[in-house]
Parts: structure tokens; C-alpha cells; sequence
């Protein structure tokens, strides 16, 4: 379990020296002064350019390939509205994009949908209505911080999905609030992250969902009123889990209600500051060769 705590500290590290370039060294785009719509920017836009939005409603659907900001008017008033497009924002094949600030809207598949990039970051926006995932990030590493996801509406809807992201560096998941979602608030699958300082609450099946050989610090979260489990860690994952506050956990399918969960070969460091509002035997619970370890 030490070898995870280096693994995402080195991460965290690699992560923030990929960050994108400060916006005085880059080219600036005004929209819709300089093009009436985003993708005419981000088509026209040179590498490393940041696009500026006036406050307003575009209806369109963005697809990123090269490296870029979108900073969004104060107060998240530039609202992305893509309707049933099956994603809002997708970005892929490229690194150093940041998308801030952003209302991104749509009733397809995802609301931002990330692959095979490195250094992204989504940061200070809202994501609502998709019905699959809100932001879903795959093949890629993100930091994403402080937003309000409230998508995942479809009978599989997830809030915040992570899938197959071991090959590149930590993502970041912090200080973001993620509700509503059918099932899943935070998932990973195959995947590493840092989890930490998010609220969590009201989702359909678990809170937080270390999957599929995942690895995961998972730190200083509320998680509250979600279904079956707090935070749930299986299939041969490994998870650092501390200072988080569980509470109100109602049944899931199966009639459960846990607060912390290590099932199925999976390995849990658990720390002592974990605040637990559930009857001690629901409150940490392992089964099928899973192990808890306190520190």
C-alpha cells in the first residue's frame, strides 16, 4: 500500500508540471467577436491559444484535438447546450487542454468526454443532463476540480467515470459535487486517481467505486445519501481511504447498506479518521478474499 501513496504523489507531481501554458504567453480568441461560434475558434485557434467566451447559450458541440483553453464567462455563464448530440465536449488525441468555467448541457451519451490525451483540466464548470456520463475519461489522465456534475440520468448513468487510465499519469478528481446520478457518483475502472474534498450525494448505487484493478487515495470526502455503499473497493483494487465523512446510506439492490466496502481480492489501507454514520457491522465490511488493514 506504500507503493500506492508514491504512485499518486509522483503522479500529482508529473501532472501539475503538464499543466497549461499561462494564458499572457498565448494567442487570445474572443467569441463571438472574432467567430461566431466555438468550433470556428478552436478550428482557426493556433496550438496553445485561449478562447474567450462571452456570457450567452451556444448551441453546438465541440471537438478538441490540439492543445487549448476555453474559458467560460464569470459565474459559469457561458452555457455549451449540444441537445441530443451523443457528446457536448470531446476531446481527444492531444494534451494540455483546459476547459474552465463552463455550463456544458446535453441529453446525450456524455457531457465531456475525454481519450487518449494527457494534462487536461476541467475546472470551475457544471455539467447537467447527460444521460450515460458527465465527464468520462478514458485512455487519458485529467485534473478536475471544482464543478457540479449532475448528469448520469440513463438507466447505467455514472457522475464522474474514470476507464483504463493505469498507462498514464494520476488524474486528480478534487472539490468537485457530484448528485444524481442512477448509479455510480465517482467510478474507476482499471484506473488510478487521487479522490479528495468532493461531495458525493444522492446517487443511485454507491458513492465511490474503486473497480477493475483500479488504485485510488480516497480522502476527506462528504458521501452522503447514496445507495448500497459508501465507498466501495473490488475486483483486486487498492485503496487508501481516510478522512472521509459516510452518512445516510440507504439500501441497494441487493438490500445493503455499507459504509466502506473491500470485496473480491481487493486491498484496503484504512485510516482512523474516517467518520462512519452506520451500525459497526455495516460501517467497514470485506468479503471473497478481500482485506482491510488498519493504520
Amino acid at each position: 500500500m506504500r507503493a500506492l501513496a508514491l504512485l499518486v504523489a509522483a503522479g500529482s507531481v508529473a501532472f501539475a508540471v503538464g499543466a497549461v501554458a499561462p494564458d499572457a504567453l498565448a494567442t487570445t480568441i474572443n467569441v463571438p467577436e472574432q467567430y461566431t461560434t466555438i468550433q470556428a475558434a478552436i478550428d482557426a485557434a493556433p496550438a496553445g491559444a485561449v478562447i474567450r467566451l462571452r456570457a450567452g447559450t451556444y448551441r453546438e458541440s465541440l471537438e478538441i484535438a490540439k492543445p487549448l483553453a476555453i474559458v467560460g464567462a464569470p459565474g459559469r455563464g457561458s452555457t455549451v447546450d449540444a441537445g441530443d448530440a451523443p457528446a457536448v465536449i470531446f476531446v481527444h488525441d492531444t494534451r494540455r487542454v483546459r476547459l474552465e468555467g463552463l455550463s456544458v448541457v446535453g441529453t446525450g451519451d456524455y457531457g465531456v468526454l475525454v481519450q487518449e490525451s494527457d494534462a487536461v483540466q476541467i475546472t470551475g464548470g457544471r455539467v447537467l443532463g447527460p444521460r450515460f456520463v458527465g465527464i468520462r475519461i478514458s485512455r487519458a489522465a485529467a485534473f478536475i476540480k471544482g464543478n457540479e456534475v449532475r448528469a448520469g440520468t440513463g438507466p447505467y448513468g455514472m457522475g464522474i467515470e474514470l476507464a483504463n487510465t493505469v498507462s498514464k499519469a494520476v488524474s486528480v478528481i478534487v472539490g468537485n459535487v457530484v448528485a444524481g446520478a442512477t448509479r455510480e457518483g465517482i467510478i474507476l475502472h482499471n484506473a488510478h486517481a487521487r479522490i479528495e474534498s468532493n461531495t458525493v450525494t444522492g446517487n443511485g448505487l454507491r458513492g465511490v467505486s474503486i473497480n477493475e484493478m483500479s488504485m485510488a487515495m480516497v480522502t476527506k470526502n462528504k458521501i452522503m445519501d447514496n445507495a448500497d455503499a459508501g465507498i466501495h473497493v473490488v475486483d483486486s483494487s487498492m485503496a487508501e481511504i481516510d478522512e472521509n465523512q459516510i452518512v445516510g446510506v440507504r439500501p441497494g439492490p441487493e438490500g445493503k447498506a455499507d459504509g466502506i466496502r473491500a470485496f473480491y481480492y481487493a486491498e484496503v489501507m484504512l485510516g482512523h479518521r474516517n467518520r462512519i454514520d452506520l451500525p459497526l457491522d455495516h460501517a467497514v465490511v470485506s468479503s471473497l478474499g478481500a482485506t482491510i488493514e488498519s493504520r
